[in-house]
């Protein structure tokens, strides 16, 4: 009886990393996407799909701490931000310039 449990946890473990596999390659593919930008001089469009996929929930401490359930079962934290790096303009890729004559 003990085995058949202990074999039931294994699949049950297995069946989630499958999950969490299929849910990073997800995740992979879409982060190919976003261009590389510094944070504190740039700023890039949000992307709801990602963020709604991923965070299951969210919680906001008194001392700025936001703690984040994902849908793998993992709790990320981060701080609100300080710099006011959200009045930064989005970036966005630059035009090429005419020369005028």
């Amino acid at each position: 009886m003990q085995l058949k449990h202990q074999l039931d946890a294994f699949e049950e473990r297995q069946e989630q990393a499958a999950k969490y596999r299929t849910e990073l390659e997800w995740l992979m593919n879409e982060l190919e996407d976003i261009p590389e930008f510094d944070p504190l001089k740039h700023r890039i469009a949000f992307r709801a799909d990602i963020f709604e996929r991923l965070v299951e929930s969210g919680t906001i401490h008194p001392d700025g701490r936001i703690v984040y359930k994902l849908s793998t079962g993992i709790e990320w934290e981060c701080y609100l931000e300080n710099k006011l790096a959200y009045k930064l303009k989005v970036k966005r890729p630059r035009r090429k310039r005419s020369k005028a004559k």
